[in-house]
């Protein structure tokens, strides 16, 4: 997407269908839940008398970004257009793009 002076401002993908999506949150009452494709990723319970939240994560969550090494993060230095694309081509395929297509 750009501007009228053709200035980039930002990256649109087109979803194609409406499948689950590959994170899930879940709630009731006091308590949190989230998964990723069915396996639960972080359980939570939110006590209010003490304004405090208690996270558990389980070791099943998988990123579906690789890890950034440091020259791939100096190579997109400075360009959010570039980011974007990097970031969108994880996406697209990925359980979390809800059929998201380029």
């Amino acid at each position: 997407m750009t501007r009228d002076d053709g200035t980039w401002v930002g990256l649109s993908l087109d979803v194609s269908d409406r499948r689950r999506p590959g994170l899930c949150v879940f709630s009731a009452g006091s308590r949190l839940l989230v998964s990723q494709l069915s396996r639960p990723v972080l359980l939570a319970v939110v006590d209010e008398r003490l304004q405090g939240v208690d996270f558990w994560r389980t070791d099943e969550y998988r990123c579906f970004v690789p890890p950034l090494r440091a020259g791939v993060g100096w190579a997109l230095a400075g360009s959010p257009e570039r980011w974007a694309h990097r970031f969108a081509r994880y996406l697209v395929g990925s359980p979390a793009s809800h059929g998201a297509a380029r």
